[in-house]
């Protein structure tokens, strides 16, 4: 289990995170090294401490708050190495409930977003790492790729989650991982939350879609009369019938793109996490976490205790040869 690996992985999440943010398009708001001023709010109350400004709070309090709200949160300590990093990272940008549901998504549980022992049951039982990797990187590229703010900031949440993918599997399979890209200047460290995902059809086309169908709908209530309908010129109720044909296709096209939405959002759908996201972006080099058997420690044995041996006087000497002289003379 990776019980090493929080520290390595903080590293990697404060590179991904960068410095202070307070951009109104963000959903997280006032933000500092990815930590929110909700947040932080929320942690220091907990602990008896009073506000202050999320730009002044303390490497040591941010730290903290991640490993309490996230990593424990997630019992990422459990979890195989490099599937810690997936689930730590996926809650820091798009929280416990959006990375829950991919994970869950990815394990064929039932997707409800709420983190239980069943869903952990079935984390801790993950016998290809790499694989579980790759499948959730999938459904959170999918998911992300809905959201109001893709046009915006998608190039960076494709890079992290790119780069965050290659490290993940590197850790997994003991190899030695790329290094850390940095996304902040591509809008990569800016948050994720459910209601910024898009629940409905995106784009104009399903306004115009909309607006067909109730047309359709009105035609087709008409034409349900006979009565309504025998003395009317064939071309017009050639035109009511194709109304209505039109209004059913477009419920139908709009039914589809809402359950296909909803499926994205609850991890049902992947997308290509391609190596080449990442691509000519400056980065950090971070050590991998050390694996158990390496960080063992053994204590070096002590040197032998050798009591000194005190020299003999000059007296002693000349005793010592009497008393050889004495016991050499024949009797």
């Amino acid at each position: 289990m990776a019980k090493l690996d929080y520290a390595a992985a903080y590293k990697i999440i404060r590179v991904y995170e960068g410095g202070n943010v307070d951009d109104p398009q963000d959903p997280g708001g006032r933000t500092s090294r990815g930590c929110t001023q909700t947040t932080d709010n929320a942690y220091r109350a907990r602990h008896g401490e009073p506000k202050i400004d999320v730009y002044k709070e303390t490497e040591d309090n941010i730290a903290a708050i991640f490993k309490e709200g996230y990593w424990d949160k997630m019992h990422c300590d459990e979890l195989l190495a490099g599937v810690d990093l997936e689930i730590f990272d996926a809650c820091i940008n798009s929280g416990p409930g959006n990375a829950t549901k991919w994970a869950q998504a990815q394990l064929g549980l039932e997707v409800d977003g709420n983190f239980g022992a069943k869903t952990l049951q079935s984390l801790r039982g993950i016998n290809d790492a790499e694989e579980f990797i790759n499948g959730f990187c999938s459904r959170r590229l999918a998911t992300l790729k809905g959201s109001k703010n893709w046009k915006r900031y998608g190039k960076g949440w494709g890079a992290r989650i790119a780069n965050c993918k290659k490290i993940g599997a590197a850790w997994a399979t003991g190899d030695t991982p790329p290094p850390v890209a940095v996304v902040e200047h591509i809008g990569g460290h800016r948050k994720v939350i459910t209601a910024d995902l898009n629940t409905a059809p995106t784009h104009a086309a399903p306004i115009a879609v909309g607006t067909v169908g109730s047309i359709g709908a009105a035609a087709s209530q008409a034409a349900g009369s006979v009565e309504a309908l025998k003395d009317i010129a064939p071309i017009m109720l050639w035109c009511f019938i194709g109304l209505t044909i039109l209004g059913v296709a477009a419920t139908m096209l709009v039914k589809v793109l809402q359950d296909r939405q909803a499926a994205r959002n609850a991890g049902g759908v992947l997308a290509p996490v391609l190596d080449t996201l990442d691509a000519g972006l400056p980065s950090i080099q971070v050590a991998a976490p050390p694996t158990e058997a390496a960080a063992v420690t053994v204590a070096p044995m002590p040197a032998p205790i050798v009591a000194p041996i005190a020299a003999p006087s000059p007296a002693a000497i000349v005793a010592a040869s009497q008393a050889s002289a004495a016991v050499s003379m024949p009797s």
